[in-house]
Order: structure tokens, then C-alpha cells, then sequence
């Protein structure tokens, strides 16, 4: 029981780290181009 709940928790940070990091890219590139205009 407590190695799924352990497993789903592990699951749902990988995943919510990697949403966060593709977000901050996206963020930095659309910071760059405003800049540039």
C-alpha cells in the first residue's frame, strides 16, 4: 500500500517537474522575443 502511494507521489513530481521546465523554456523564449521587438 505504501509503495504505491510512494510510486504515484514519485509519478505526479517527475511529471509536474518536466510540465514546469518545458513552461520556463517556453516563458524564456517569449521573454527573448519580446526584447528583440
Amino acid at each position: 500500500m505504501v509503495i504505491i502511494v510512494y510510486h504515484f507521489i514519485k509519478n505526479w513530481v517527475q511529471h509536474n517537474y518536466s510540465f514546469a521546465k518545458e513552461k520556463a523554456k517556453a516563458e524564456i523564449l517569449l521573454y527573448r522575443k519580446n526584447k528583440k521587438l
